[in-house]
């Protein structure tokens, strides 16, 4: 009763509290702040409104798997952003390895070039790339399984006032924008989706493959790559690219349908967008599918328009107020505050009440499945918002480098590109061929 005269009592001020009811879809079950808590018998962790150079971000990821394959990472210095997205597949090995050392090969890249555009983002995925075969290849003999490790991988860098995004595969990055002269907030796509559910993707395939009439099987009404999978591009997945990986037979999912492969049938050539930032841009939202398997773009942008931040003080305000007042007051107040910390957290959270009612099962029971089960009903979800409202420089921003899962931060290497650029040897380099699509076109740049 005195959670609910709470709410009223807010309401009247304006603040959106509807879908803070423990009756509505909304409904927020999670620990407020930063955290690794319990979520039934899984984990969901975050980090809620940390410090860029453009505003704030929050950051959540929610277990699904028995062993979590999406893996993330947020790198910030002064002058940047880097958001990295990889929802592994097969399992965590793939997604883990990009997760450790795409980052260092973009810094190294960029430090040796100069500039940033296009061309040095590819030439990183590329590089990560050709290290993860190497592994494969040295330990093929000994973990034949090796060969059937994935990952999709999404890139956003944000560098003095340009947005870059690089995606392998079925993640997203979408940007939210204020519809000039009205005060309509717009959902666009920045990313490219490499999936075999997309027409134009299998169109193309069969064009590139017109020798091999299996490159494309319907399974349970599902299109999938010679059978086993359904994103045309990604880092790993050696036994799809390269003969003579072919994994054991007990292992049927990954028994391809028809002819041995002869030639690479997946690409590890990511898609490439970039742009200025202008002063409509709101914010940008960075997520695996398992977001998108249950929101649309605008969904989700919707959510996260209603702004979360800026109540936050008076729930932050009203629980100092009633800090010693009887328990049964304080714990409502909480609760309240559990719902507006953390948009990241609320996206994840939309998703996983979406799938418990696509699934017909109540939210509670999905909550309580174990890691393993529940990856029936949803997968791993990785979202990072990343709010765009400051001006293009904000001067003394702290370096840190976050990684899902983890509540470990570090100073970030970004910095080294920093100190670069105030000595003048960093550029965005926009000439044609760096604004224009990576140079290499072939579906498997490395071997």
């Amino acid at each position: 009763m005195m959670k609910q005269k709470l709410i009223k009592a807010i309401s009247c001020l304006g603040i959106h509290t509807h879908d803070l009811d423990d009756s509505d879809e909304d409904d927020n079950d999670f620990e407020a702040g930063t955290s690794t808590s319990t979520y039934g018998k899984t984990y969901i962790w975050s980090r809620e409104l940390n410090s860029h150079t453009y505003g704030e971000y929050s950051f959540a990821v929610i277990q699904a798997n028995t062993l979590l394959e999406d893996q993330s990472q947020v790198e910030i210095c002064e002058n940047g952003t880097f958001v990295g997205v990889y929802d592994g597949h097969g399992s965590d090995v793939c997604s883990n390895f990009v997760n450790e050392r795409l980052f260092n090969h973009f810094i190294n890249t960029v430090a040796g070039t100069g500039f940033i555009n296009k061309q040095v983002i590819a030439d990183a995925v590329n590089a990560i790339e050709g290290d993860f075969e190497a592994v494969v290849r040295n330990n093929f003999e000994t973990d034949r399984l090796i060969a059937a490790s994935g990952s999709c991988c999404l890139i956003g860098v944000i560098w003095q006032g340009r947005i870059y995004i690089a995606n392998l595969g079925d993640s997203r990055a979408i940007i939210a924008s204020v519809n000039p002269g009205t005060s309509y907030i717009v959902a666009q796509q920045l990313s490219t989706e490499h999936n075999t559910s997309i027409q134009a993707i299998r169109n193309d395939l069969w064009r590139e493959f017109t020798e091999d009439p299996q490159i494309l099987i319907q399974k349970n009404n599902v299109w999938r790559v010679k059978g086993v999978i359904q994103v045309t591009r990604a880092i790993g997945d050696v036994y799809l690219k390269h003969p003579g990986f072919q994994i054991s037979p007990e292992y049927e999912k990954f028994q391809i349908t028809g002819n041995p492969i002869t030639t690479s049938v997946l690409s590890s050539v990511p898609t490439i967008y970039t742009r200025e930032l202008n002063h409509y841009d709101r914010f940008l939202i960075f997520a695996s599918d398992g977001l998108w398997d249950y929101l649309s773009n605008q969904e989700a942008v919707d959510l996260v328009h209603k702004k979360p931040r800026q109540a936050c003080i008076l729930y932050l305000s009203l629980y100092v107020f009633f800090f010693l007042m009887p328990n049964y007051i304080s714990t409502s107040i909480r609760l309240l505050i559990s719902n507006t910390w953390g948009i990241a957290r609320r996206l994840v959270h939309k998703a996983v009440r979406r799938a418990a009612r696509r699934w017909g099962i109540r939210f509670t029971a999905l909550k309580d499945m174990p890691e393993g089960l529940r990856r029936g009903f949803h997968d791993d979800i990785t979202v990072v918002v990343v709010f765009l409202d400051r001006p293009r420089t904000t001067p003394g921003t702290p370096e840190h480098s976050v990684k899902g899962f983890s509540d470990r931060g570090t100073q970030s290497t970004f910095n080294r590109l920093a100190a670069r650029l105030r000595d003048g040897k960093i550029t965005n380099k926009v000439s044609q061929r760096a604004q224009d699509q990576p140079k290499s076109s072939e579906r498997n740049k490395t071997g």
